[in-house]
This record gives C-alpha cells, sequence and structure tokens, in this order.
C-alpha cells in the first residue's frame, strides 16, 4: 500500500488534496512523537515500512532514478521479514 503522510494540520491536508486532485490516501501522523520516532525532518521523505513498522529504506528529498530503484529493492525484499 502507497500513502502519503501529511505534516500539516487536518484542514490544511484536506485543502492541498482537492487543490493537487491527489487519488492516493493521505493522513496526519495521528501523534507527533511519530515524527521523532521516524526523524521526519523535512518534506518529501520517503520511507519504506515493512508490517511490523520497521525501516526498511530512508530518503530525503525528491526521488531520483537511482533512489527510486532502491526502493523497488526495499519493497521487493523487505514485506516478508519480520
Amino acid at each position: 500500500m502507497v500513502l502519503a503522510i501529511s505534516l500539516d494540520s487536518v484542514g490544511i491536508t484536506r485543502q492541498y488534496m482537492r487543490t493537487n486532485d491527489l487519488r492516493y490516501l493521505v493522513v496526519t501522523f495521528p501523534q507527533r512523537k511519530l515524527e521523532r520516532l521516524y526523524r521526519v525532518s523535512a518534506v518529501p521523505q520517503t520511507l519504506v515500512l515493512n508490517s511490523v513498522g520497521t525501516v526498511l529504506y530512508a530518503k530525503t528529498g525528491l526521488l531520483q532514478n537511482g533512489s527510486v530503484d532502491s526502493v523497488y529493492t526495499a519493497l521487493a525484499g523487505g514485506f516478508g521479514r519480520r
């Protein structure tokens, strides 16, 4: 599953989604401590997590071609592990 996590308020996030016609799930962090737990310091940030929340891949900044390959590798190898 792919989803986006917004660091903004629910209202700002909903407006951004409408303005940009986003067609995937966007959620806000339910607790601010999760920002610290996953070390979210800037946007955009890409995280690939396994089913128990372990970070398999992390990158701050825009994804370039080589970065996308790393995401695919993490997705292919990480979801079977716990």
